[in-house]
């Protein structure tokens, strides 16, 4: 067979093509990697987690996340993969990845810490320290949703409110706003945030209203009705919630102070104040709801 013969190049590229597929493997056997990072929310910064378990498409294969919140998957096949992320104490995460060959794809979410299921506490008086009977208790969730109510202090100034299963929207929340109200106190907010316990403890003390306060209504511009759940603060830092009928009372600073209402949905207010020491002034806000911008 003379060189260059049609055989011989025959030959050649045979021989080319064996070599090509032992190199390359088939899509089918390629593999890849899947890189795993997960941070905790409402941490400041956001917290790497550690001791996270990562299965891999609910089989025996398994990581778990070092101090930095990775964890890598190595020789995964390539293709479409599923990966969940479970903790006591967090919601469980599911997600899918979509893996090529020779490549790292990435993966991760953050945890929200799973939602207490009753809070119990103390409420008492901020001066005298002594228990606060028959204040009122309500829970709000995320959007302000009220998520529990009709819970009271006894005479020892205790309270216990369960928080049903059913009056959990998705997604979980992860931070909550106590709210204790009495007649002869001013308002409290406490603010709570989830993180993995069935139980809360939050404990309230509360100021009389013999001193200077603010005090008003939040209504809904469109159709005058009160507006639940509405932020009122000041610059100076004070804060508080209205309660079911729209109402507020706060704490005021004896001078000039400026006085903000916000809530979801609603474009916030301002107004200015000047008070006196020892005395109540009546500060309204009237809201107009947000457009949308593709309106």
């Amino acid at each position: 067979m003379s060189p260059g013969s049609p055989r011989q190049l025959l030959v050649a590229l045979v021989l080319a093509a064996s070599t090509a597929r032992a190199q390359y493997p088939p899509a089918s056997q390629a593999t890849g990697a899947i890189n795993v990072s997960i941070v905790q929310f409402m941490a400041t910064p956001r917290a790497p987690l550690g001791d996270i378990q990562v299965v891999l498409d609910d089989t025996t294969e398994a990581c778990t996340t070092d101090s930095t919140g990775t964890c890598v998957f190595r020789a995964v096949h390539a293709g479409r993969h599923i990966i969940t992320m479970s903790y006591q104490g967090f919601e469980t995460i599911v997600e899918t990845v979509d893996v090529a060959p020779c490549c790292t794809a990435r993966a991760g979410n953050i945890m929200v810490g799973r939602h207490p299921r009753q809070f119990v506490g103390i409420v008492s008086d901020s001066v005298t320290n002594r228990p606060v009977a028959d204040a009122a208790m309500v829970i709000f969730g995320l959007r302000n949703r009220r998520l529990a109510g009709d819970g009271r202090t006894d005479s020892a100034g205790h309270y216990s409110v369960t928080v049903a299963e059913s009056a959990i929207a998705s997604p979980q929340p992860w931070w909550f706003d106590v709210v204790v109200d009495h007649p002869s106190y001013l308002a409290k907010v406490a603010d709570f945030e989830a993180n993995g316990s069935d139980t809360a403890f939050v404990n309230l003390s509360l100021v009389d209203t013999q001193g200077t306060l603010v005090r008003g209504t939040v209504t809904d511009a469109t159709t005058g009705k009160p507006i639940t759940g509405t932020e009122v603060r000041t610059v100076s830092g004070r804060k508080t919630l209205t309660g079911l009928d729209g109402r507020y009372e706060l704490p005021a600073r004896p001078d000039k102070d400026t006085y903000y209402a916000s809530v979801l949905g609603h474009v916030e207010s301002s107004a200015e104040v000047t008070i006196c020491r020892g005395e109540h002034a009546r500060l309204d806000f009237t809201l107009e709801r947000e457009v949308s911008k593709g309106r």
